[in-house]
C-alpha cells in the first residue's frame, strides 16, 4: 500500500513547539495578542516599581514584589497596613497572616491584563480545536502509514543487526528439526559462548543436564529465540548452515525465575 501524503498537515502542525505550545506565527489574533500582553506586562512592571518606591506604599508591604494571584497582579500587605493601604483584597493564605491586596491604581491594567489573557486562551483552544479536527479526518491514512512505516523500520532495524552481527538466514526444512549451528543468544550475543543445539534428527527430545551456572538455561532460550526468529522469517543469531523445520507450537514451562546473565 502506499503512504498517504501529509505535507500540509505536518506544515499546519508546525505551529506547534517541542514543548505543545503554539507560536505566535500560529494565527494573525494570536500574535496581536501575545504582543498586546507582553505591552501589558511591561506597563504593570513600570507602575508595580513605581509603587514599591513610593514612601507612602512601600511601608505598608511585606515584600517589595508583585505576585500574580488569582490572575491578577497584586502585593503583599502587611497585616497591620490593610485598612489603610489604597486597593482591595484578592485573596489570603490558609493561615489568614498573608494577605494579597491590588493597589486601585493598577485595577484598570490588570483588567485589561485579564481580558487579553482570555482572548489568548480561547484563540489557542480554536486554533488547537481546528488542528485536532483536521487530523480526526485523516486518523485512517495516519493509522495507515504508521504500521507501513513502522514495518519498514522493523525489516531495516533488522538487516542492520544482521549486517552489524553476522546473523544468518536459516535454511527452511519440512521436517520438524531444527539445528543451529555457533548460536548465541541475542541479549549477550559477544558475551556469550557459542553454541551447537538441535533436535529432530536423529533423536524427538533434548535434554540438558549440568551443574548450576553451567549454561542450560542460556541454551535453551536461545533455541527458542532463534526458533521464533526464525519462524517470523527473521535473521537469527548463528552460523551458516543452521536449520529450521516446521514446528507446530512452542511452549515455555520454567519453574522459577532464570537470569540468563
Amino acid at each position: 500500500r502506499d503512504i498517504r501524503d501529509f505535507t500540509d498537515e505536518l506544515e499546519r502542525l508546525s505551529v506547534i513547539d517541542d514543548d505543545g505550545r503554539l507560536y505566535d506565527s500560529a494565527s494573525e489574533k494570536l500574535k496581536t495578542v501575545r504582543e498586546k500582553i507582553k505591552e501589558l506586562r511591561e506597563t504593570i512592571r513600570r507602575k508595580g516599581h513605581a509603587l514599591i518606591n513610593d514612601p507612602s506604599i512601600s511601608g505598608m508591604l511585606q515584600e517589595r514584589v508583585m505576585t500574580i494571584r488569582n490572575g491578577r497582579y497584586t502585593f503583599l500587605v502587611r497585616p497591620d497596613a490593610l485598612s489603610i493601604f489604597p486597593g482591595s483584597v484578592v485573596d489570603r493564605s490558609v493561615s489568614g497572616n498573608s494577605v494579597y491586596m491590588e493597589p486601585n491604581s493598577m485595577i484598570r491594567l490588570n483588567n485589561e491584563f485579564t481580558s487579553c489573557r482570555n482572548s489568548e486562551i480561547y484563540e489557542e483552544q480554536r486554533i488547537l480545536r481546528e488542528l485536532t479536527s483536521r487530523i480526526q479526518k485523516k486518523t485512517k491514512g495516519i493509522l495507515d502509514a504508521e504500521k507501513i512505516i513502522g514495518t519498514i523500520d522493523l525489516f531495516y532495524a533488522l538487516s542492520e543487526k544482521k549486517r552489524l552481527d553476522r546473523w544468518t538466514m536459516p535454511e527452511l526444512s519440512s521436517k520438524a528439526i531444527f539445528s543451529f549451528k555457533k548460536a548465541r543468544h541475542p541479549l549477550l550475543f559477544d558475551k556469550a559462548v557459542p553454541i551447537d543445539i538441535g533436535c529432530g534428527d536423529k533423536y524427538r527430545i533434548l535434554v540438558i543436564t549440568g551443574p548450576n551456572t553451567g549454561g542450560k538455561t542460556v541454551a535453551l532460550k536461545t533455541a527458542g529465540v532463534c526458533a521464533i526468529l526464525g519462524w517470523m522469517g527473521f535473521p537469527i543469531p548463528a552460523a551458516e548452515g543452521s536449520v529450521l523445520g516446521v514446528i507446530g507450537e512452542l511452549f515455555a514451562d520454567i519453574g522459577d525465575e532464570q537470569s540468563i546473565e
